[in-house]
């Protein structure tokens, strides 16, 4: 699946995902998040790191959207974590859209 035709809804703002390469950027990172264009920009790594990255930037955007302050080792704790939760359990995915299906899609 290609993710950077696709958007990130949190709250009611739209984030777009954007692709950038290595020489974007200076830095080593794996992606950023513009609050101001409500944009997430990333690499295409491969593997689990697109995934973490991924979350990585959406805890940075949900960050902004709901003014909590998290500091980069909080989001880059809580994304790893996240990561290895959806990784480790993958049947968790089908009981959140069964329950997202139940909830809101009538």
């Amino acid at each position: 699946m290609n993710i950077f035709d696709k958007s990130v809804k949190i709250g009611n703002v739209s984030w777009n995902i954007e692709k950038f390469s290595h020489a974007d950027t200076n830095e080593q990172q794996g992606g950023c998040t513009n609050v101001f264009y409500h944009t997430i920009y990333m690499r295409e790594e491969g593997g689990m790191e697109d995934i973490d990255t991924l979350i990585h930037e959406t805890l940075h955007a949900c960050d902004a959207m709901m003014t909590i302050k998290l500091k980069e080792d909080q989001v880059y704790k809580l994304a790893n974590a996240l990561t290895f939760v959806l990784r480790d359990n993958p049947w968790l995915f089908t009981y959140v859209k069964q329950k997202i299906k139940e909830e809101y899609v009538r």
